[in-house]
């Protein structure tokens, strides 16, 4: 696969699931391109479900990146018995309008704001002048945020869970 802002722009596209304290890698599925020759449909929602089964049913979270996250998604893992906390692309259509943004323009830093939709939490953390996170939790059900560090308890647990997959591809490439 050729990917022009990665450092080796050429290679193969492997994901991964990985364990959150260890990066132990317990699963993969490499992409194997188009299949037929219209582009596959939610391909992100369907790497996740495919790498997740084995897990259905065990009460574990799931944390991913914004390439994953769709409401869609969350509801069919939460079905399974599994909570998930994922960043969310700025342009998804189901960010309410409070949380887009352009919205945040004249908030201070460290401003959080939080939407809630049945078992689903989504904040938006305004972290500096022109940086704005969202996050989508099935995990979290309040606006807890840390007094030291002025973050969303959501954004800290991502945090702490987020690089797994990340130190797993380092790992692959030496």
């Amino acid at each position: 696969m050729y990917i022009p802002s990665k450092p080796d722009k050429y290679g193969l596209k492997i994901y991964w699931v990985c364990e959150s304290d260890t990066g132990y890698p317990l699963k993969s599925l490499p992409y194997l391109g188009k299949v037929g020759r219209l582009p596959e449909k939610d391909h992100g929602e369907n790497c996740v479900i495919k790498l997740i089964e084995p897990y259905y049913r065990s009460g574990r979270n799931v944390t991913f990146d914004n390439f994953f996250t769709t409401l869609k998604l969350i509801q069919h893992l939460l079905r399974q018995g599994l909570t998930c906390v994922g960043t969310v692309r700025k342009d998804k259509k189901f960010i309410p309008k409070a949380l887009r943004h352009h919205s945040f323009s004249k908030d201070k830093q460290y401003t959080s704001r939080f939407a809630f939709q049945e078992k689903a939490t989504m904040v938006s953390y305004k972290s500096k002048k022109n940086k704005v996170v969202t996050l989508l939790s099935t995990m979290h059900s309040d606006k807890a945020v840390s007094e030291d560090e002025k973050k969303p308890d959501i954004v800290a647990f991502y945090n702490s869970t987020k690089g797994r997959v990340d130190g797993m591809d380092q790992k692959v490439h030496k």
